[in-house]
């Protein structure tokens, strides 16, 4: 795979190409500076919260299920009132 460029916000934020997201797993990202390197790889929730105590995961849990009931095509509805 070629190396894309992309550019840094003016808040710091970056987007990934198209065709890197297209292949991920996960939409979550490690991300590191590395000796001027900054190095990013996909995890997974469990290793997110693999430290936190049990009833901190057990609250991230049910937040990230309500956003997944939450997060559906029939809520658009609700934009434009």
């Amino acid at each position: 795979m070629n190396p894309a460029v992309i550019k840094i916000s003016s808040k710091g934020q970056v987007t990934l190409p198209a065709s890197i997201c297209r292949e991920l797993k996960s939409d979550r990202l490690s991300v590191v500076l590395d000796r001027g390197a900054i190095k990013m790889r996909q995890i997974s929730m469990a290793e997110i919260t693999h430290d936190f105590p049990s009833e901190e995961k057990d609250l991230l849990q049910a937040c990230e299920a309500s956003l997944d009931f939450w997060d559906n095509p029939e809520d658009e509805v609700w934009n434009d009132v």
